[in-house]
């Protein structure tokens, strides 16, 4: 009989015997010095299981009775001020608010500095409906009383290619995926949700009908095995636009106005084209997202898939990423805006135009005597969108506006089209139309332009402008040429500067009825939405890509990828891919290996690797960092008694590298130290 704890391991000695708590347990016992053993208690790493309390901002560190939780760098411990323990709320130390990537605030919110973060409050004009996007508060800011959780039909198109790797899948792109199904309400009537793997296969994971709630759906992505092989993007959007939103595997109808989101998660670096197949999928009614993986992902292609900046993120670049893209998908599932009447607001406030319709480009200023809403200089109030100014632009863009409209930065941070100088917004089109101001600057003509006595010239009208002044104006399908004529739209005199939109990168040619139009020259080709001349570097062959490469023509510019068979050893991979390839060597067909007789020879695209054979044991110099180059074969000295030098009276127990020799129950062993069961 012994008083050991029931875990604990009893072993006889001289006198007696002494107890040890097992491996994983810790000897709590009252006296551990003398008496051992006689109460252990299981250890629990609660960091390695996730059975903690800690911030999501703060480390756990496992200690032998229980854990401690230290906030990361750059963030501050602030659970003091509410009764918890240290590294329970972490807050971040920087001043998030300044900082437009560290917030997740609407970009129609106005960002509020707290002690132990931020908070985010829908501006004046805007509607908070955060919450029905599982949401704090702020982060969707709509001009609707209600933005309510929609159906949705959700497909996870996610990148299982070579180029992505094994730790970067399961650790980024599955763990991205089942946080952010989170934010939805998953069930038959609301969300529906897919997740598509592909590479140079295509492989269904979960279908739109196969999981009713969460956990279900949280249980199918951690059954998800990493596919590997070749980047095939264009052809996995055309897949999931043809089979993944069919009716069959659970798609709601287009006719039910259920709205089909795909978020593809890539590195952005296909070997094969997307622009057709994005098309495709948008005129599906499909509203794509791109989420960039891994630190090489690459941009341009990232943005050709989603279509905007505004639409592209990447995993480890935001803050709250997760609250980002989610409000980007609640925002376009919305319903459509309804358009109200203008109503300029009066006892506004100056500095931060508080009680001004943002949405409108309205800002406070001084009227008579009080603070008003009203249009800021240079954007005239549109007569029949009520908005100061024109649509918002894209100032990189140089075909955002119509001619002649210029992209300027408007007072609340964003950009709207406004008339150029001499030109004026028609009261009744909305239509920037010339003035007709005189060529000496600073003239300004205080007489009517046209009238019964005075005609306007060819192809011209004469109109009471919004000043009640007679003007001329190009006639209804006529606009004005540099050169001040009035000229049918599309048409050009080429000896004139500027005769074409140069922002559309146009040339005044010869058309075939004998006058000149502004198109496109020659090896250029129209963008269908922008309209801008684009050259085609691939096939005007000026472009830089390796002759191993394939040359991919992008709206931007174009994207090298190397060829199969080859390795991308570009000096910037990252940002100019494909311009040094290098063909690959498979070391193990040609025998240039320097694996043992007894390993395998596992060929990578950059080397290879040596992995010793079943029955065979690795005793390579170094085998943590190179293995497999000299394997012993695996002999079980125990089976065989020449083999060995146990005693009669021991066990032989067989180890990977050699044997040992253990004294049988009842047997005392004499030479323990030197020669253990000998």
């Amino acid at each position: 009989h012994n008083d050991c704890d029931l875990v604990a391991i009893c072993s006889n000695t001289y006198d007696g015997y002494e107890c040890q708590c097992p491996p994983g347990f810790l000897d709590t016992s009252p006296d551990p010095l003398r008496l051992p053993g006689r109460k252990c208690t299981q250890l629990i790493n609660e960091c390695g299981t996730n059975k903690h309390d800690c911030s999501p901002y703060a480390t756990c560190v496992d200690t032998l009775e229980s854990y401690l939780c230290q906030c990361n760098a750059g963030f501050k411990d602030v659970s003091s001020r509410y009764d918890l323990k240290p590294g329970r709320r972490c807050a971040q130390s920087m001043n998030q608010c300044a900082n437009r990537l560290a917030n997740s605030c609407d970009e129609n919110a106005d960002c509020v500095t707290l002690p132990d973060g931020y908070t985010c409050i829908c501006a004046t004009g805007y509607f908070d409906v955060s919450s029905n996007a599982k949401l704090p508060p702020g982060r969707v800011c709509t001009l609707q009383t209600q933005c309510p959780a929609q159906s949705t039909d959700l497909v996870f198109l996610i990148d299982g290619s070579g180029s992505i790797g094994y730790d970067i899948f399961h650790k980024e792109v599955l763990r991205f995926v089942k946080d952010f199904v989170e934010l939805f309400d998953v069930s038959p009537q609301q969300t529906h949700v897919a997740v598509v793997q592909y590479s140079d296969l295509i492989r269904h994971e979960i279908d739109l009908n196969q999981c009713s709630s969460i956990e279900q759906l949280k249980q199918a992505i951690d059954g998800i095995e990493y596919l590997t092989g070749l980047t095939r993007t264009g052809a996995a959007i055309q897949h999931i636009t043809d089979e993944a939103f069919s009716e069959r595997r659970g798609a709601r109808p287009l006719d039910s106005k259920v709205p089909r989101i795909v978020i593809v998660i890539t590195d952005g670096r296909s070997q094969d084209d997307v622009t057709t197949s994005v098309q495709n999928a948008k005129m599906k009614q499909i509203q794509l997202f791109a989420v960039g993986v891994t630190n090489h992902a690459l941009d341009a292609e990232l943005e050709l898939i989603s279509g905007s900046k505004k639409r592209t993120f990447h995993v480890n670049a935001f803050e709250e990423l997760n609250a980002r893209l989610r409000s980007a998908i609640q925002k376009v599932t919305c319903p459509a805006n309804i358009s109200v009447p203008l109503i300029f607001q009066e006892n506004c406030v100056l500095q931060t135009h508080a009680g001004c319709d943002r949405s409108l480009n309205q800002i406070c200023a001084m009227e008579n005597g009080k603070p008003r809403c009203t249009c800021p200089t240079e954007f005239e109030q549109h007569p029949i969108t009520r908005v100061c100014g024109g649509a918002l632009c894209n100032p990189q863009l140089l075909s955002s506006c119509p001619s002649p409209e210029i992209c300027q930065l408007a007072p609340h941070g964003n950009h709207r089209c406004t008339c150029p100088l001499y030109f004026v917004r028609d009261q009744k089109s909305g239509a920037c139309t010339s003035s007709h101001v005189p060529s000496m600057p600073g003239i300004v003509p205080d007489i009517d332009e046209c009238g019964q006595k005075k005609p306007c010239k060819e192809n011209e009208q004469c109109i009471t402008s919004s000043s009640g002044k007679q003007i001329c104006q190009c006639l209804p399908g006529y606009v004005t040429n540099s050169n001040g004529k009035c000229q049918v739209s599309g048409t050009c005199e080429p000896y004139l500067p500027n005769a074409c939109d140069n922002r559309r990168h146009e040339e005044c040619l010869p058309d075939n009825r004998g006058g000149f139009i502004c198109q496109c020259a020659v090896n250029q080709i129209r963008h269908p939405i922008t309209q801008i001349c684009l050259v085609d570097e691939c096939a005007a062959r000026t472009h830089d890509c390796d002759k191993n490469a394939n040359c991919i023509d992008t709206d931007e510019g174009y994207i090298c990828t190397c060829k199969e068979g080859y390795i991308d050893e570009s000096p910037d991979p990252s940002r100019r891919p494909g311009r040094v390839c290098r063909l690959q060597t498979d070391e193990c067909a040609q025998g240039t290996h320097n694996c043992s007789v007894n390993a395998d020879c596992i060929n990578l695209p950059k080397g290879f690797l040596c992995r010793c054979k079943n029955n065979y044991v690795d005793f390579s110099p170094n085998p943590q960092y190179f293995g497999g180059t000299y394997c012993k074969p695996l002999v079980n000295e125990c089976a065989n008694k020449s083999l060995n030098t146990c005693s009669k009276n021991a066990i032989c127990i067989d180890t990977t590298e050699s044997y040992k020799c253990q004294c049988k129950d009842g047997f005392i062993d004499h030479d323990e130290l030197r020669n253990p069961g000998r």
